[in-house]
């Protein structure tokens, strides 16, 4: 809702590959080399979503099995006052996609991560004085509560759902005075107690970056106080920030070391999230859209295997949009060649395994 590792063995046999690559199933992909794959992707719900045919949501679906993903982390279920569920308070889209995608969820063994509320002009908000983002933060906190408790009944029926995921980004910069991150701490704090009281058993997952402009250390000190305030938070996706060039890849390992130390000391689950994208748009800009194209494959290796050395699990932002069958030649092109990637690397790890066996025998 953001050590370098070189991966030369690999080129000599991308001249090998033709047209006709046989690519591997689900669980193929689960097997292949574990720095290699990710776990999971972000879904950022749309508008045009609520015009897609139920077989656009299976083709979608099928790729994410083929990717061998078991996380899906549905971004929001309200953006800008659109529910993309069918909600008795507020404005629905035309044909709401969530129990959609939370049936071939289960039909596909994933887990889901249900995103709350949210909107567009939280950044700038997020830059304004102390007492108007203690008005926002409330009257949020109410829209929050109110979608979650309006879902409930919907996720009950689900076995992928897994938890909720808190859609407001938490970024070292940002937040970095005492006040403007109390009142970001209360916030946090206030509706993650509310999710676990009304859903015990769910997690509860947030997500953060770095802009890159603070050291690791003060980076890890920030989160380390922001977890100690809010006890209710489960997990913590952090973006890798490549994509964005936020970050790169020299001075990354630091940041993800940090946040595994910190998340660790502190009890909590971690996941990276690899941005397989590579923003054309100037992020500095007054008013600019965000516009990006699928990052070479090459680099998302890099990525991948850097956040794998990390953190348990990988999230990558996002499939649907640069790596799938669905959103243009770019794209396709990137989701066939990481299957044949994945499918080569499954090759290799069997051929060494029967070289070993043949070897003991």
């Amino acid at each position: 809702m953001k050590t370098l590792f070189c991966l030369r063995l690999f080129a000599a046999a991308c001249g090998l590959l033709t047209c006709l690559v046989v690519y591997p199933t689900g669980s193929e992909t689960r097997a292949a080399g574990a720095g290699k794959r990710m776990q999971g992707t972000f879904l950022q719900l749309a508008n045009e979503n609520g015009t897609w045919p139920i077989e656009k949501w299976m083709e979608l679906f099928d790729n994410f099995r083929e990717l061998g993903l078991s996380q899906l982390v549905v971004q929001w279920t309200v953006n800008d006052g659109i529910a993309f569920y069918p909600s008795a308070s507020g404005e629905t889209i035309a044909t709401p996609p969530l129990k959609t995608i939370l049936r071939l969820a289960d039909e596909a063994h994933m887990q889901v991560y249900v995103g709350l509320v949210f909107d567009s002009g939280f950044w700038k908000m997020a830059g304004g004085a102390p007492a108007d983002i203690d008005s926002y933060f409330r009257e949020l906190l109410g829209r929050s509560a109110a979608t979650a408790k309006e879902l409930m009944p919907l996720v009950r029926e689900h076995p992928s759902f897994k938890g909720w995921y808190v859609v407001q980004e938490v970024e070292d910069t940002t937040w970095s005075s005492s006040e403007k991150q109390q009142l970001l701490v209360s916030y946090l704090r206030n509706l993650s107690a509310f999710l676990h009281a009304i859903t015990p058993d769910a997690r509860v997952a947030i997500s953060g970056f770095s802009n890159g402009t603070g050291d690791p250390k003060a980076l890890a000190n920030f989160w380390n106080a922001l977890l100690h305030e809010v006890p209710f938070v489960s997990s913590v996706f952090f973006q890798d920030g490549i994509g964005t060039g936020h970050l790169n890849m020299a001075n990354l390992p630091q940041y993800l070391a940090a946040m595994k130390d910190t998340l660790a000391a502190n009890g909590r689950e971690y996941q990276t999230i690899v941005e397989i994208f590579r923003q054309t748009s100037d992020s500095k800009a007054e008013g600019a859209q965000f516009r990006a194209v699928p990052a070479p494959l090459d680099q998302i290796l890099d990525q991948l295997r850097l956040a794998a050395a990390f953190s348990s699990e990988t999230l990558a932002f996002s499939v649907p949009e640069y790596m799938s069958s669905l959103a243009g030649p770019a794209a396709k092109k990137l989701y066939q060649d990481y299957l044949a990637e994945l499918h080569r690397s499954s090759a290799e790890d069997n051929s060494a395994d029967t070289e070993s066996l043949n070897l003991k025998q």
